[in-house]
């Protein structure tokens, strides 16, 4: 499959989940924390190739 987006913030959000699933379980604001700072990572990369295009 070809890969169209240059950065997949659910693919992301998975590697997370699989890599801190136990951590987070028992500290849920730890979990929030790591997607806010994907999302930011996300919309920075977003904007990013928006600019290139």
């Amino acid at each position: 499959m070809k890969e169209s987006k240059p950065y997949d913030a659910v693919a992301e959000v998975r590697k997370h989940r699989k890599m801190f699933g136990i951590i987070h379980w028992n500290n849920p604001a730890l979990f929030k924390s790591k997607l806010k700072v994907a999302r930011e990572k996300y919309h920075e990369r977003l904007s990013a190739s928006n600019m290139e295009s």
